[in-house]
Order: structure tokens, then sequence, then C-alpha cells
């Protein structure tokens, strides 16, 4: 149950940067059609459900520098010093000092015990919002069986206050009683659109996301405005086979003074940013295929970057030296010629023992890694163990070397590896926190 957590964990922390990068490129697309904007959110669905994507080297998350997409590690609640990385240093030091640190005096530390509260807190809350979101479609769908069929997949009903779309493999069409013949018009349009791109299945779907992530406020966001995009894009496809702007928004407003109420996971005609939907149609205008070819081109390269976990970069262009400890996500660029200025090697910590993960251009497949282990910093540690290690690389073209806490203090330890690549010596200090 806590993994499956942390899966979610992870999955919600890499979709809140991906939905923060489509809020910014939704900006930059304000004026192109609206289809591009909700094309957008085709990436945050994908990190929302799915941990993993194809590897590529202009993924968005090589900005974060994580290589693996672990920003909450799988071992959490068995660290010494528990911590995280989601990517921001600014939230990582907030956050990683109320994360109670392991006492071994007892049977079960106290981060484990913080998991699995929270994955008994988070089963409640998806539970609850789908439980509501189940009730509601029921109710719905009971109102509506007094419906009188008027044409095809068209129902009528005198319990419709806003027409909607209902159902999944036979979805139906509702409408209230009294529409004029331009007003229905208009309504059957916007909904038949719908229908042909499965937007009531979409809506579904992203329902089922949005309980999944309930705890993460960026979810909420971004499902009310990929709602407001799926109309916005339906009204503009409207607009475009010739419909009045001026008609179309007096139906948008008539119909929206009926829909006060929120139905989740349904599609309806006059519930989502009314207002702002009157003001796109007034200023609408077919765009010109300038703007609908670099919309496109601009949309295509932002999906794949959200959607793409970051690759390793290829050692044969590397000038430098990156290393993370594995299962974080954290990756630090050695440095290069270290002369002694303790000050300036970048850290990594580990909790007793880890796998430090190197990426650097070697000519053949072996890496000299060498080892000087100290029970304090600087000039007044003492060197506790000096070693040098061969490394074989490995599957991925990465070396890793396996680390520990070697001296039995109850001060801070430090080790600095001195990794060997073709173009010069690069360093790296390791931080093992006292116990």
């Amino acid at each position: 149950m806590e993994g499956g957590f942390v899966t979610i964990l992870n999955m919600s922390i890499a979709a809140s940067w991906v939905i923060l990068a489509i809020l910014a490129v939704r900006l930059a697309l304000a004026r192109a059609p609206k289809k591009f904007s909700y094309w957008l959110w085709i990436a945050a669905g994908f990190r929302l459900c799915c941990p993993v994507g194809v590897k590529l080297p202009f993924s968005l998350f090589n900005l974060l520098r994580t290589d693996d997409m672990t920003f909450v590690p799988a071992d959490l609640g068995m660290m010494a010093e528990p911590q995280v990385s989601t990517g921001s240093l600014a939230a990582d030091s907030l956050i990683n000092p109320l994360l109670p640190a392991a006492t071994p005096q007892y049977s079960a530390n106290p981060m484990q015990i913080w998991l699995f509260a929270g994955a008994i807190i988070w089963i409640a809350g998806a539970a609850a919002i789908l439980l509501y979101g189940v009730i509601s479609y029921g109710l719905t769908a009971y109102r509506m069986r007094t419906a009188v069929k008027l044409e095809g997949n068209v129902w009528q009903s005198d319990r419709v206050r806003s027409p909607f779309v209902m159902g999944i493999w036979k979805p139906r069409i509702f409408v209230p009683f009294g529409l004029n013949d331009e007003t229905m018009r208009y309504v059957l349009a916007h909904e038949r659109f719908h229908i042909r791109h499965g937007d009531h299945a979409v809506r579904l779907f992203s329902y089922g996301l949005l309980a999944l992530h309930w705890f993460n406020p960026l979810c909420w966001l971004a499902y009310r405005l990929m709602g407001w995009d799926m109309e916005l894009r339906c009204d503009e496809a409207v607009l475009a086979s010739g419909e009045s702007r001026t008609a179309y928004s007096e139906t948008l407003l008539a119909l929206a003074a009926n829909s006060r109420r929120f139905m989740p996971g349904l599609s309806g005609f006059g519930e989502t940013g009314v207002r702002a939907r009157i003001k796109n149609a007034l200023r609408w205008r077919e765009p010109k295929r300038w703007v609908n070819a670099a919309a496109a081109v601009a949309v295509v390269a932002v999906v794949t970057a959200c959607a793409s976990d970051p690759a390793v970069e290829a050692l044969e262009t590397l000038d430098s030296c990156f290393v993370h400890i594995e299962g974080r996500s954290f990756t630090a660029q050695a440095a290069k010629d270290f002369n002694f200025d303790y000050d300036k090697l970048p850290d990594l910590i580990v909790d007793g023992e880890g796998t430090l993960v190197i990426n650097v251009s070697v000519s053949g497949d072996t890496l000299t890694v060498g080892e000087d282990y100290y029970q304090a910093l600087g000039t007044n540690g003492t060197t506790i163990k000096r070693e040098t290690f061969t490394l074989n690389r490995d599957d991925d073209g990465l070396f890793r070397l396996p680390v520990k806490r070697r001296g039995t203090s109850s001060e801070d330890e430090y080790a600095v590896y001195y990794i060997v690549g073709d173009d010069g010596k690069y360093s790296v200090r390791v931080l093992f926190p006292a116990s």
C-alpha cells in the first residue's frame, strides 16, 4: 500500500511540473485556436497515470537534473535521514527538515508510520471523491429515466436545466423542453462534436485521475482548465461551420443561466466558463494557416518534452562528469581538477549505504575511481580509508560504485571520490550523516 502511495506521489510531482509548463505555454497560445491549448493536457494526463516515459535528450525533466524520475525514494521509510527531491531546492528545504529521522530503538521508523498514515488518508480521499462521482452520475441517470426520445440519440426532459451528454458506449444528448430551432441547432452541433471526439469519455477518465491525485491542488486547477479548453475548442468548431457568433453567444448566455450544479464526469453545454466562452466566441476569427502550423509544432514539441523521461547524455559528447545517488533525482556535476578546496565540491548525501552512479566520458569500458574517507572534513580531518576501485560500464553506459559509511564515530563522515575521465580528473564529496 505504501509503495503504491509513493508511486502516486512521484507521478503527481512529475505532473505538477508538467502542469506548470502547460500553464506557461497556454499563455503563449492565448490567441491561437483553443484546440491547441486543449491538446497540451495530453501530457498532464499521461504523467498522472503513467510513471515512466520514453527517454529523450530534450525532456522537460532534464532541466530538473533528474535521471530516473524518483522524487520520493521507494525506501523513504527506511532511511536514517529521510529526504525527497522535488526538483525545487526551495520546496526541498521546506519539506526535508520536517521529515522524521529513523529511530533504531523502536520496531518502526516514524517515517514508515507517516507513509502508512498518508496512504490511508490518500485511499480514503480517493474513495470519497470516486463515490461522490458515482452517486452524482447515478442520480443524474435516475432523473433521466422519464426523458422522452426526440430523435436518434437526442432525449428531452423537464428535469434538464442545461443540455449535456451522458453515457460511454452509447452516449445520449439530453436537452430541456422548449428550445427553439436555432438554439437546438447550436446545442446539437456542440454536443455531437463532443461525442465524435470522445470528450464524454475524456471527462470520466480525467475525473478518475483527479480522484487519484486529489491531494494535489494543481490537479484540481488542471481539471478545471482542461474543461474550459475542451468547451472553447468545441465552441470554435461550431463557429467554424459558419454559425453566427452573436446568436451562438446568446444561446450560451441563455442556457448558462439554467446551469448551477457541478456534474462530475459529464459534459454540459452551459456548465463551464461561460463568460470566457462568450468573450471567445464574440472575438473568434478563422485562424490563418501559419498560426495553425506554428501552434501545432509548439504543441507537439511541448507534449513530447513533458511526456518523456530524461535520457542519459551520450558519453561521446560529454565534456563533464555527472553523478547521483541511485534512487535519488538530484544530479550533481563533479568538480574538475580538484585542488583540495572542499567548499567547491558538490555534496551528495547517503544514509548508511547506497550506490554512486557516474556518467563520464571514458574510451574503454572500465573506470578508475579513488576514494579518500574522512571522519571529519577539511585539513584537520582524519583519513581512515584510502582505496582505488575499477568499475565496469553497465548496460546503460554508466558506472556504479557501492558506497557506505565505514567509520564508527558519532559524527558525520565524508568520502571524496576521484573519477578519472578521458578529459580530466573529477571529484565529488559524499556525506554520511551521523547515525
